[in-house]
């Protein structure tokens, strides 16, 4: 069974994990999509993945990278609040976004 060069991972139901160097000092960041936040619990976007049209879509509605966002309702509908309002995703929207937990810089 070959692997597909042209696939990209799936972020569903696993963590996904980055390094940064700091200052000479490797640290490790973990992000997770953001469906899969509960209910009341804020992250900072960290990253945003897919197309470039679907990035700048999620860029519009003002998911940037950096922007807390609290969950409203996980699942599908995905209902987030940012700065005051509220956005709602479907289906695999969200897992377009990753986040980290706290909204810690």
């Amino acid at each position: 069974m070959g692997i597909g060069l042209n696939k990209r991972p799936s972020v569903d139901g696993v963590l996904a994990h980055r390094f940064a160097a700091i200052a000479g000092n490797t640290l490790m960041v973990s992000l997770l999509p953001l469906f899969q936040l509960e209910p009341g619990q804020r992250a900072r976007i960290r990253q945003l993945m897919g197309m470039p049209d679907q990035v700048h879509r999620l860029e519009e509605l003002g998911l940037r990278a950096g922007s807390t966002v609290e969950m409203v309702q996980p699942g599908s509908p995905c209902i987030v609040r940012l700065d005051g309002g509220k956005l709602c995703f479907r289906g695999n929207e969200a897992f377009s976004v990753l986040v980290q937990a706290g909204d810690e810089e």
